[in-house]
């Protein structure tokens, strides 16, 4: 999570996603979840993240987004050097 948009919006735990308006913050495709970076399909860390937003009840405001994993991640950079929220795991 970028510190500039919890500074801004007073996140300080990640249960704070549950709610709609904080989630939709995080919202790069405009389904009006929250969009987590995750990693590739079919390593493990894809249930692993799954299972944190089971965990946290977070299913209905957050979701992981699977692919190559770098090209994820370079995504996110780009929304933040062009000033967007973000949240990766």
């Amino acid at each position: 999570m970028d510190k500039k948009t919890a500074d801004k919006y007073q996140i300080t735990n990640i249960e704070q996603l549950k709610n709609p308006e904080i989630a939709k913050l995080f919202d790069s495709d405009g389904d009006g979840k929250a969009n987590l970076v995750g990693c590739n399909s079919g390593w493990s860390c894809v249930l692993i993240i799954d299972n944190q937003l089971k965990a946290y009840k977070l299913q209905d405001t957050v979701e992981q987004n699977q692919g190559q994993y770098t090209i994820l991640l370079a995504d996110a950079i780009t929304r933040y050097k062009q000033g967007q929220s973000i949240r990766e795991c």
